[in-house]
C-alpha cells in the first residue's frame, strides 16, 4: 500500500508539472517527502508523520491528475488526505470501469430477492451520502437510475443515459410510483391487481401524457418522468446523452409504437423549456423525434449547443436538411445517415464553422461537381439542380476531423470539387491499393496531420492505381503528424523511403516489414519522431538503427519485431540522443560470450566449489569469462543511462515455442551471442531502471536463474516478464512460482495480459479500492 501510493503521487507530480509548485512554494517539502508522506496509518511513527504532512491545496492538485484508484488508495491515509482525494474518487461514475462495477454493481437476477434489496439499498445510501461530488455519470441500468434520482443529484454536468433501463415490470418498485399490490385469496397463479401512487413529491413533475398514453408497461412512464425530473434538477449540465433509447424507453415524446408524424406540440413546448434551463449545454445526443426538433432550432434557440449528435437519422429523402436552418455556433456534428455529396454541400452552408462531422455513409456520383464561389455559385446536383448568385465563405473552410464510416475512395470528394482546406485528420482506415494513390490522397489534402490507412487486395480499382507514383510525389513538405500503415508497406521497398523525405513534422510512426534504407531516411528527414513502431528483417539494418538513435532525440517509444544492433556498436559507438526512452524492444547481438564446451567447464568447476584455475583449458575459460562479463558490463552502464524505461524487450520476442510444440530447451535458443541476465555479468547496473513494468527475454540463450528473478521482482516494479522458458539452476523444468517471492510479478511462459502489481509507480488500474 504504501509502496502504491508513493508511486501514484511521484507520476502525478512528474505528469501534471507540479514539481516546481512543490519544490518552490511549499520549498520545505521535497519530492522524496512526498513519496512518503502521511504515511502514518501505514506504519510511519507520529513525528515522521507531522513533519511530512502536505498542504491540502498541493493535495487538491495532485489529486485533480490521479485517476480514480489512486484516489482511492489515497484517501485511507487520513483525515487531511481523505478530505482530498474522496471528491475526486466520486467525480465520474461509469459501471462499466473499476471500481464502480463493484461498489455500484447492480442486482443480477440469480441473487435472491434480499441480496438485491441489499445492493439497491447500498446504491441508494453511497449516492446518497457522495453525490455532492458526483459531476460525471453514466446510467446503464435501472437500479442506478432510480438511486440517482432518489439521491437527487443537482451538480452534475455531464449526464448519459443508456437503453436498457427497460426491464421493470409491474410489482416492481420504482423511483416515482409505489406499487401497492392488493393480495386476495386466490391461488398462486391467479393474477393480482397493482395500483401505483405517488412515492416522492417533486415539484414540476413532467406530464405523462407529453410522452404518449401507449406504453406497454405502465412503470415506464413513470420512469421516463422521474428522467426529465432529474435532467431539470441539474441546471449545470453541459454534457447530455441519450444512448440507444428504444422508443417505448426513457426518450420516446411519441406514443408505442413509434409514429413518424413526430412530436406533439405540447411536446416540443416540454422539450424546449428543459433545454431553456440548461444554459452552459453544449453537447446533446438525442434520438427521433426529437433530433429533428432540436435540429431545426441550432441556429436559433439552441445557439449555446456546440455538439450534437443525430443517432439513426432518416436515411430517405433530405428532408431533417431542408427544414433545418443555419447555425454559426456548431462545431461538431454526429450525423448516422446516409448522404451525397450534395447534402454535403448543404451541410458545410448551413453549418460554417463546423471543426469535425461524422458520417454513415457518403456517396460522391461521378457527374456531381460543385463550383466553389468566384462571384456566382452554382454546382450540379445529383438529384436537382442548384443555381445562385450569391457570394459565400469557402466551403467546410474550417472543418478539421472528417469521419466516414463507408466511402469507397475519399478522394473522390476533391475530384468534385469539395476540397477540405483545413481538414487534419480523416478516419476512419483508409484503404488504398498502390503507393500512387496515398499520393493522391496526400495532395489532396496536404493539410492532413493524421493519416491511417491500410493495403487492401480488393480487385476493385481506384483513382490513380495504374499512375506512376514517383509523378505524384508531392514537391513540398507534407503537414503529417502521424502516419499508420498496416500491413503491405514492404511491397514499396524504397518507396517508404521516398514517401518520408517529405514528412519531416512526423512525431508517430507505424510501418509493417521496412528496408533497412527507410531507417536512413528517417534517421535524415523525421528527428521529431516520438513513437516509432516498425518491423525489419532478422540480421539487416543494425548500422542503420544505431544512426536512428542518434538522430531522434525525442523518442520515447521503439518497438517492433527484428530490431537488433551490434554490442560493438552499443559499447564504443553509443551516441543516443533518446535519453526519454519508455519503450524499447531491441536485441543486443554480437556479444562475446564464452562457448557451449567453455561453459560446461565452467559449471564442473563451480561443482568443484573452484573458481581458480588449474589447467590451461580452465585459465583460458576464467579469462573468457572475464572479458564478456567486462563487456555485458559496459553494456548494462548504457542501459541504465534510460532511466525512463518501462517496456524493455531484449529478446524480439514474448515467448517461443519448438516445432514440436512444446516449451524450447537450451539448445533451441536462437541467439547465443546475447547477454546473459545475471549478477555476475553486471545486471546489478541497470538497478537504476526504477519504472521498469515489463522485460521481455524471449529467444536469448541467457543464464538466468531464481535468483536473478527475485532481484528484479525487488528491484523493479515489474508487472510481467516474459520469454522466460527455462532457468539455468532447474535445467529441462519451467519456472514455478513460489509463494511469496513472485506473487506480484507474471512469469510468462506465452503470450498474455499484464497483471497488477502493487508497487507499480503508474496510475494503472490496481486490486481492490
Amino acid at each position: 500500500m504504501a509502496e502504491t501510493i508513493a508511486g501514484v503521487l511521484e507520476e502525478a507530480i512528474h505528469s501534471s508539472s507540479l514539481e516546481p509548485l512543490v519544490t518552490t512554494r511549499f520549498s520545505d517539502i521535497t519530492l522524496a517527502r512526498i513519496r512518503l508522506a502521511g504515511l502514518r496509518r501505514l506504519g510511519l511513527p507520529e513525528m515522521t508523520y507531522r513533519q511530512l504532512r502536505i498542504p491540502l491545496e498541493v493535495l487538491l492538485q495532485i489529486a485533480s491528475h490521479l485517476d480514480t484508484h489512486s484516489c482511492f488508495a489515497c484517501r485511507n491515509v487520513c483525515r487531511l488526505w481523505a478530505e482530498a482525494f474522496i471528491p475526486y474518487c466520486w467525480r465520474t461514475l461509469d459501471q462499466l470501469r473499476s471500481p464502480w462495477k463493484l461498489v455500484l454493481r447492480s442486482p443480477g437476477p440469480s441473487e435472491t430477492p434480499e441480496e438485491q434489496e441489499q445492493w439497491t439499498m447500498r446504491s441508494r445510501s453511497l449516492l446518497r451520502r457522495y453525490g455532492a461530488h458526483v459531476r460525471e455519470i453514466i446510467i446503464r441500468d435501472d437500479a442506478l437510475l432510480d438511486a440517482a434520482i432518489k439521491a437527487r443529484l443537482s451538480r452534475l454536468e455531464s449526464l448519459t443515459i443508456c437503453g436498457i433501463v427497460n426491464q421493470y415490470v409491474c410489482g416492481q418498485e420504482s423511483a416515482f410510483m409505489a406499487v401497492e399490490q392488493q393480495q386476495q385469496q386466490k391461488p398462486i397463479n391467479s393474477l393480482t391487481t397493482s395500483t401505483y401512487t405517488t412515492l416522492e413529491d417533486w415539484r414540476q413533475l413532467p406530464s405523462m401524457l407529453l410522452f404518449g398514453t401507449e406504453f406497454p408497461k405502465q412503470c415506464l412512464l413513470s420512469r421516463t418522468q422521474g428522467c426529465w425530473q432529474l435532467i431539470m434538477n441539474n441546471p449545470g449540465l453541459r454534457h447530455l446523452e441519450f444512448k440507444s433509447q428504444a422508443a417505448y424507453t426513457l426518450f420516446p415524446f411519441t406514443s408505442f409504437p413509434r409514429l413518424s408524424t413526430g412530436m406533439s406540440a405540447d411536446s416540443g413546448a416540454f422539450l424546449d423549456s428543459v433545454l431553456a434551463r440548461l444554459p452552459h449545454l453544449s453537447h446533446l445526443a438525442i434520438e427521433q423525434p426529437a433530433a429533428d426538433h432540436v435540429f431545426a432550432s441550432l441556429g436559433t434557440r439552441y445557439r449555446n449547443i456546440t455538439s450534437f449528435v443525430y443517432p439513426n437519422a432518416d436515411e430517405f429523402g433530405n428532408g431533417i436538411l431542408s427544414r433545418t436552418g443555419s447555425s454559426t455556433t456548431l462545431r461538431r456534428l454526429k450525423l448516422q445517415r446516409r448522404i451525397n455529396a450534395a447534402n454535403l454541400v448543404d451541410l458545410g452552408r448551413k453549418f460554417p464553422e463546423l471543426r469535425e462531422l461524422s458520417l454513415s455513409i457518403l456517396q460522391v456520383y461521378s457527374f456531381f461537381q460543385y463550383t466553389p464561389p468566384d462571384g456566382s455559385d452554382s454546382y450540379n446536383n445529383d438529384n436537382s439542380g442548384i443555381t445562385g448568385a450569391s457570394k459565400e465563405p469557402p466551403l467546410l473552410s474550417k472543418l478539421e476531423h472528417l469521419f466516414v464510416s463507408k466511402i469507397f475512395d475519399i478522394t473522390s470528394l476533391s475530384r468534385a470539387g469539395i476540397k477540405l482546406p483545413a481538414v487534419k485528420r480523416i478516419d476512419p482506415t483508409i484503404k488504398f491499393r498502390t503507393l500512387a494513390y496515398l499520393w493522391i490522397l496526400l495532395r489532396a489534402f496536404p493539410t492532413l496531420e493524421y493519416l491511417d490507412a491500410m493495403e487492401t487486395h480488393s480487385p476493385d480499382a481506384r483513382y490513380g492505381d495504374n499512375l506512376d507514383p514517383a509523378t505524384l510525389k508531392p514537391t513540398s513538405s507534407l503537414r503529417l503528424k502521424t502516419l499508420i500503415l498496416s500491413h503491405g508497406s514492404a511491397r514499396f521497398g524504397a518507396g517508404v523511403g521516398g514517401m518520408l523525405e517529405v514528412m519531416p513534422l512526423l512525431t508517430r510512426l507505424e510501418l509493417g516489414i521496412v528496408p533497412a534504407s527507410a531507417l536512413a531516411s528517417m534517421a535524415r528527414n523525421c528527428r521529431n519522431l516520438e513513437h516509432l513502431r516498425f518491423n525489419i528483417e532478422q540480421g539487416k539494418g543494425h548500422k542503420e538503427l544505431n544512426v536512428l538513435f542518434e538522430a531522434c532525440p525525442k523518442l520515447r517509444i521503439c518497438r517492433g519485431k527484428g530490431h537488433e544492433i551490434l554490442a560493438e556498436d552499443f559499447v564504443k559507438e553509443h551516441r543516443w540522443a533518446c535519453l526519454d526512452l519508455q519503450e524499447l524492444d531491441l536485441k543486443i547481438v554480437g556479444v562475446p560470450r564464452m562457448t557451449e564446451v567453455q561453459e560446461r567447464v565452467w559449471e564442473a568447476m563451480q561443482q568443484d566449489g573452484r573458481s581458480v584455475a588449474t589447467t590451461d583449458e580452465e585459465e583460458e575459460v576464467v579469462a573468457r569469462r572475464a572479458l564478456s562479463h567486462r563487456f555485458q558490463r559496459s553494456i548494462y552502464m548504457n542501459l541504465a543511462k534510460y532511466v525512463h524505461l518501462r517496456h524493455l524487450n531484449l529478446g524480439g520476442l514474448d515467448s517461443i515455442q519448438s516445432a514440436r510444440g512444446g516449451v524450447i530447451t537450451a539448445t533451441d535458443h536462437t541467439a547465443p551471442d546475447c547477454l546473459e541476465l545475471t549478477i555476475d555479468s553486471g545486471l546489478s547496473e541497470v538497478a537504476c531502471l526504477s519504472r521498469m513494468e515489463v522485460l521481455g527475454v524471449g529467444g536469448l540463450s541467457h543464464r538466468m536463474s531464481k535468483k536473478e528473478v527475485a532481484w528484479m521482482c525487488e528491484q523493479w516494479p515489474l508487472k510481467k516478464v516474459s520469454g522466460i522458458e527455462y532457468l539455468r539452476s532447474d535445467p529441462g523444468e519451467q519456472l514455478k512460482t513460489e509463494k511469496g517471492l513472485f506473487d506480484k510479478v507474471k512469469i510468462s511462459m506465452l503470450i498474455s495480459e499484464m497483471t497488477v502489481n502493487s508497487r507499480s509507480p503508474s496510475p494503472s488500474p490496481r486490486k481492490g479500492l
